[in-house]
């Protein structure tokens, strides 16, 4: 796995999906929890739960690679 990678992809994957979630399409962040906090009017605690992340969508382990097809913005 190449950190920097997946990093990109992630990203990518963030853009692409106008910064929501793959699964549930809530808006999620990348960098700055307290911006998405006073433009959401959420609290932090809530917000963490809304921290993107990188998802496969076929596992590692069952062949999935990172590549932009497999890789998904998620919270």
């Amino acid at each position: 796995m190449n950190p920097k990678k997946l990093q990109r992809l992630r990203h990518e994957a963030y853009v692409r999906q106008d910064c929501r979630c793959y699964y549930c399409t809530l808006p999620i962040w990348e960098s700055d929890p307290a911006e998405f906090v006073a433009r959401h009017g959420i609290s932090l605690r809530k917000a963490k739960h809304l921290q993107c992340t990188a998802e496969h969508l076929i596992a590692q382990q069952d062949g999935g690679g990172e590549t932009v097809q497999n890789v998904a913005a998620a919270c």
